[in-house]
């Protein structure tokens, strides 16, 4: 989580593609990560697998901040 700006800025700078951009595909990553992990752990570590939800539950409520900014600067 500390390094999100830093990655992100960085490879805007770059690329010359907004950090935005680079936001987006990382939450979608790590939203499709954490719901196979989820969906994989569930059968052996119940609780384990109930842990990784708010996961996926607080990036989707981020990338919506992210696509509100990106309609904001006129991205998308």
């Amino acid at each position: 989580c500390a390094t999100y700006a830093y990655y992100t800025l960085g490879f805007a700078k770059m690329t010359g593609i907004s950090a935005l951009w680079f936001g987006l595909f990382g939450n979608v990553a790590v939203i499709l990560f954490a719901g196979f992990l989820a969906i994989h752990l569930f059968p052996v570590a119940r609780i384990a697998s109930l842990l990784v939800v708010p996961v996926c539950i607080w990036t989707a409520y981020a990338t919506l901040i992210i696509l509100g900014e990106m309609k904001l600067d006129k991205l998308i």
